[in-house]
């Protein structure tokens, strides 16, 4: 039984509800229109039955049907005919790192929700496992009633245990697939079935069916997401988020291997004419309706142009919504780019070996994303990587998506821009969006691609978006003790910073914006969670290694999740009421 729904029976508040959509319709009330239109969202939102808005539910999933007079469609309304007045942008930027990530994401976005500021988000960002949390936010409604604590949604605890036991089944079923790439012909040859066959095992055996990505998360997403199979960001049906830009990021490696008559082939990029060695950032914007399109946000320096064929990367205009939210979270999506496989190897090893290095890609390519959705990467297709590098690089893309909006007239920029960014490490993530001594904003850096990653060896540009140094910021206010977060208090800062001109993300230098950094400090919290495994031999003796290389826990995402997260939320919302952050928020 999925989480209860609040009831709407209620004589007096659906005339209540109904005199706020008949006032965000008459001309008198046009200055009043964008606090309506948000209370008509926040409580509209919470409707899933009533006089003029039906829904019915199969399991976790949820299909609403609105008549123009209902709350939704009002809302809709006002926004898609341009009647309601611009908003002043608030950007909400979320970082990565697998299920700690996303269940730390809804703890902040059900404080928000709670005091009322939620609907002042205009521009959300997401990489990797926050990314899971936004294709969630937007595709499924009773995870997003719950998301922002909307009325008779369940405790964050209640929900975790209801969303984990679905995610925990899935797995255990043996439904989701676990397909290999070919091997490559280089020394390893020779043993490249056993190596298989002990790759499926123990991934079987420790129920973490990680060797294909895109399957894995098209497995997590399936119990939530109707059609999760084939649905695009164009033919799913968007039941929240629906005024927020949505920006889910991910990375283009400089080469990615695909498989040609059955072999390994890699594909490389050129930029100008010349072969590179990092990957470069990229976020999917979908269409907010059907009047907009969708968008990629990539910056190159240059066309990047495919070697083997001579023709122009293309991206997807209307991807997958499990393509876009595998590629943003393949944290070891490099083993799909002989590139930036070779750099990890030699970054950890301090030294070459050209044998191991020949027996690339070790039937491991499927760890990164083909873009046309497929499980498997066939000539000429290429592949998405991780986002989450810089762990940050969101913010980066949040902040020059909201100056490019502003410079189209599409929000009302007057009061200057807003920046909240969501962080669950303490002084690793958030850094290298300030200057660095030595480093230029966008400078190829393995700063930016080691943090946050599983494995030390990725270049990529710098999201340097701020002209001070991280250090300098002073006054950091507590809202979590250390004695009550594992010995790591969690904290945050705000007040205004000016901007550094970045091209990688479309940052434009010299702008002063109102900026809250939050820093949950969960670094003791594993970032991903599978099912406990029977203990056996193989287990006891590779499987810890396995499990701690993938950041995995054993235990109950209940266990885990829950506890640190309530304390989150629960702080987070005194938090939001202090005069510096309201006055932040409310804008």
């Amino acid at each position: 039984e999925g989480p209860p729904r609040s009831s709407h029976h209620d004589t007096k508040r659906s005339r209540a509800l109904s005199w706020l959509a008949m006032m965000s319709s008459a001309p008198a009330f046009s200055s009043l229109r964008p606090a309506l239109a948000v209370t008509l969202l926040l409580l509209g939102a919470g409707s899933t039955s009533g006089a003029s808005e039906t829904c019915s539910s199969s399991g976790a999933s949820q299909t609403c049907s609105s008549d123009e007079g209902s709350m939704l469609a009002t809302w809709r309304r006002l926004h898609s005919t341009g009647s309601a007045p611009l908003r002043r942008p608030l950007g909400l930027a979320s970082s990565g790192g697998g299920f700690r990530a996303m269940w730390n994401a809804m703890a902040t976005t059900r404080a928000l929700g709670a005091t009322g500021h939620f609907g002042s988000v205009t521009h959300l960002s997401t990489v990797s496992g926050s990314s899971w949390f936004s294709s969630q936010l937007a595709f499924n409604r009773e995870f997003f009633l719950n998301a922002t604590a909307a009325e008779g949604s369940w405790s964050l605890t209640e929900y975790i245990r209801y969303w984990s036991a679905q995610y925990d089944n899935e797995i255990i079923s043996g439904n989701i697939g676990n397909t290999l790439g070919p091997g490559g012909i280089g020394a390893c040859s020779f043993i490249d079935d056993e190596w298989k066959k002990t790759l499926l095992y123990l991934t079987g055996e420790l129920y973490m069916p990680l060797l294909n990505w895109l399957q894995y998360i098209t497995g997590l997403l399936n119990p939530f997401i109707p059609d999760i199979e084939t649905a695009t960001y164009a033919t799913a049906k968007q039941s929240g988020l629906l005024d927020v830009t949505l920006m889910q990021c991910s990375s283009i490696p400089p080469n990615a291997w695909t498989a040609k008559y059955g072999i390994a082939w890699s594909l490389d990029l050129e930029m100008n004419g010349t072969a590179f060695d990092y990957s470069i950032p990229t976020c999917y914007v979908p269409a907010k309706s059907d009047k907009d399109a969708s968008s990629w946000l990539t910056f190159p320096l240059g066309p990047l142009i495919v070697k083997q064929t001579g023709k122009e990367l293309m991206l997807p205009e209307d991807p997958r919504i499990a393509t876009i939210t595998a590629a943003s979270s393949a944290a070891e999506g490099f083993a799909g780019s002989k590139t930036l496989a070779t750099q990890n190897l030699r970054n950890m090893t301090s030294s070459k070996n050209p044998i191991i290095e020949s027996c690339l890609p070790a039937n491991l390519q499927n760890l990164a994303v083909p873009t046309d959705g497929t499980i498997a990467a066939e000539y000429p297709t290429y592949s998405l990587i991780d986002g989450g590098y810089t762990e940050v690089t969101s913010a980066a893309f949040n902040l020059g998506k909201m100056q490019a909006d502003c410079r189209m007239g599409k929000f009302d920029c007057t009061g200057g821009l807003r920046l909240m960014i969501s962080c669950h490490m303490k002084g690793t993530s958030l850094p290298v969006l300030f200057r660095h001594p030595g480093i230029e904003p966008g400078q190829p850096s393995l700063l930016a691609g080691y943090v946050g990653a599983a494995f030390p060896g990725n270049l990529a540009p710098m999201p340097t978006i701020f002209d001070a140094q991280f250090s300098e910021l002073e006054n950091w206010t507590v809202y979590v003790p250390a004695a009550e977060n594992g010995g790591n208090a969690s904290r945050y800062w705000t007040g205004y910073l000016t901007t550094v001109s970045n091209s990688w993300y479309n940052v434009v230098g010299g702008e002063r914006v109102q900026v809250a950094l939050f820093e949950a400090n969960q670094i003791e919290v594993a970032t991903d969670a599978t099912p406990k495994p029977d203990t056996n031999l193989i287990i006891e003796l590779v499987g810890k290694m396995v499990q701690q290389a993938f950041g995995d826990t054993t235990k109950s995402q209940v266990e885990e999740y829950a506890a640190t997260n309530e304390l989150q939320e629960k702080n987070l919302r005194q938090a939001f009421m202090q005069p510096d952050l309201a006055d932040f928020l409310s804008g």
